[in-house]
C-alpha cells in the first residue's frame, strides 16, 4: 500500500524475502551477515542429503511460517527423513493459506537467543529468549530488557540495524 501511495516503506519484494527463511538467509549471507550453514530442500531425500553435507545435528523448519511451528532438532538421517516428510505433507497454514512444500535445513549449536526491537534505524531494546525442551524450539519465556554487557549489547544492536536497514538494503530502499 505504501508503494502504491508513494510513501516510504519496505518494498513488496523485500517483505516476501523477509517471510521466506531460505531467501532471508541467502540475502543475509550475501551481505556479509554471519548465518549458520543451511540448505534448501523440497523433498525428504534432499533434506537428508543437506543434513549429511552440513553435519548432524541439524534443525529442520518450514521456509515459511512463524512461532517455531514445525521446527525440530534432528540427530540422524532417519529423523531428518521422517520430519521432512511430515513438514512436506502440510499444505496449508493455520489460516488455511497454501504453504509451499519447502524446508530449510540448518546447522545447530547451543547458543543464546535474542530478538531486537527496532524503530527506524534505532534499537530500542533487546529481548533474551528462553526455549523449552529440545528437540522442539518453543519459546517459553522472555527477559526484557536482556541483561547484557555494553559491548554485547552494542554488537547485537549493530547487527540488528545492519540486517534491517543496512546500506545493502535487503529490505528495500532506505531505513524502515
Amino acid at each position: 500500500m505504501a508503494a502504491a501511495l508513494g510513501l516510504p516503506g519496505p518494498s513488496p519484494e523485500a517483505m516476501c524475502a523477509v517471510k521466506d527463511k531460505f531467501v532471508q538467509r541467502t540475502r543475509l549471507e550475501a551481505a556479509g551477515v554471519p548465518v549458520p550453514r543451511y540448505r534448501y530442500a523440497d523433498a525428504a531425500s534432499q533434506a537428508v542429503s543437506a543434513a549429511e553435507t552440513i553435519g548432524y545435528p541439524v534443525v529442520l523448519k518450514p521456509c515459511s511460517g512463524s512461532g517455531s511451528y514445525g521446527v525440530k532438532l534432528c540427530a540422524t538421517g532417519p529423523e531428518v527423513e521422517a520430519h521432512a516428510k511430515t513438514l512436506l505433507a502440510i499444505t496449508t497454514n493455520e489460516r488455511g493459506q497454501p504453504l509451499p512444500p519447502r524446508i530449510l535445513v540448518k546447522s545447530w549449536r547451543l547458543v543464546l537467543k535474542y530478538s531486537m526491537e527496532t524503530f527506524n534505524t534505532s534499537v530500542v531494546g533487546i529481548t533474551a529468549k528462553h526455549l523449552g525442551a529440545l528437540p522442539h524450539f518453543v519459546e517459553v519465556g522472555h527477559d526484557f530488557p536482556a541483561e547484557l554487557e555494553k559491548a554485547s549489547h552494542d554488537a547485537l544492536a549493530s547487527m540488528a540495524v545492519k540486517c534491517a536497514c543496512g546500506p545493502w538494503s535487503w529490505l528495500g530502499a532506505g531505513p524502515h
